[in-house]
């Protein structure tokens, strides 16, 4: 068992991680986070734990004045920096009877602080707020499937809202090797799993999250930056940089992200730009990326008509696409070959 860290330990690493957000332009959760596995901890939250405090902090505060309409907005809709102050931090709310109310804003509700639960006194509020994030932190750590009919993404939820999904691992869609892969994740210790979801988070954290993408959509796609580079060829050499490799989070973990990311260049897109971009895109990752992530192409063209389902071209998209990018996977060569038979 790990020896807990010494007070001024955690305090030390408190003030280096003031200092690394402000000097790589990170969240200082983010900082904690990237400290603690410096230091050899799986998380910040093992920091805390055994330090026997708050996973967020030393103290939960009480009765705190809290944003206007905190419990009425959207959490992909609240601001940095009242993500970055509120998120996964428990607080306390006095009671008449003496007791507390206790809630947290951890995404257990999409527009609202999460309800953990009422205590008699101030102490078993504490523990009680510690029990329940633990829980929840514990959730948001297991492998979840996205299902496709050749594949499955394993992935773990954000732990912030507008960051993309985190990809442990990408299976085939066969039910054998379903089976074989979660008994191969149910076999590792703790300490293995532990580290395999440390390293996941991490290597979404090179992850452009939402507003990244929404800057570079807005500055350099709908305003190319290079006469010689259009912004559908941005568009996928961008794509092409997420889509390194599987076991580096990329492009499997953005695919239920692209279509947001892309909502502005849809709209402001005409179908010409739309199949440039997609040829674009499979010409450029299919040598560089390999079949694996090339086969994907079709995915991602889903996605992108699943985000704006009222694009006026997406009727006739299908049978107008480059049968070049349609050919990549075999269920788009059954599809392609349905429509030129009808």
């Amino acid at each position: 068992m790990k020896k807990p860290p010494t007070a001024t330990k955690v305090a030390s690493m408190k003030r280096a991680a003031k200092v690394l957000a402000r000097t790589q332009s990170i969240s200082h959760s983010e900082a904690l986070e990237r400290l603690a596995r410096e230091q050899g901890y799986a998380s910040w939250h093992e920091v805390t734990s055994l330090r026997g405090a708050s996973p967020a902090d030393d103290e939960f505060p009480i009765d705190p004045p809290l944003p206007k309409n905190f419990d009425d907005t959207p959490n992909e809709d609240r601001s940095k920096r009242q993500i970055d102050q509120w998120w996964q931090r428990p607080f306390l709310l006095s009671n008449s009877n003496g007791g507390y109310t206790v809630r947290a804003l951890d995404g257990g509700a999409w527009d609202r602080s999460t309800f953990y639960g009422d205590a008699p006194d101030l102490e078993s509020a504490k523990q009680l707020a510690r029990a329940k994030l633990a829980k929840w932190r514990g959730y948001l750590d297991q492998p979840k499937a996205l299902f496709d009919d050749e594949f499955r993404i394993m992935f773990l939820d954000p732990m912030r809202p507008r960051e993309p999904l985190v990809v442990v691992d990408v299976v085939d869609g066969t039910s054998e090797a379903m089976a074989a892969w979660q008994a191969a994740w149910d076999g590792l210790s703790d300490h293995e799993r532990k580290g395999r979801i440390a390293r996941a988070r991490e290597r979404a954290r090179h992850v452009p999250n939402y507003d990244a993408m929404d800057r570079f959509v807005r500055r350099d796609i709908l305003r190319p930056s290079s006469p010689e580079m259009g912004y559908s060829q941005q568009a996928a050499c961008l794509l092409l940089w997420r889509w390194r490799d599987v076991e580096s989070n990329t492009a499997s973990g953005s695919l239920i992200e692209i279509g947001h990311y892309l909502t502005p260049f849809m709209r402001k897109g005409t179908l010409e730009d739309l199949r440039e971009f997609l040829r674009g895109l499979g010409s450029v990752t299919a040598p560089a990326a390999g079949k694996a992530q090339a086969d994907r192409v079709p995915v991602v063209r889903e996605m992108l008509f699943h985000a704006v389902p009222g694009h006026p071209e997406r009727e006739t998209f299908e049978a107008r696409l480059s049968p070049a990018v349609l050919e990549r996977t075999p269920r788009a060569r059954r599809r392609l070959s349905e429509a030129t038979a009808s």
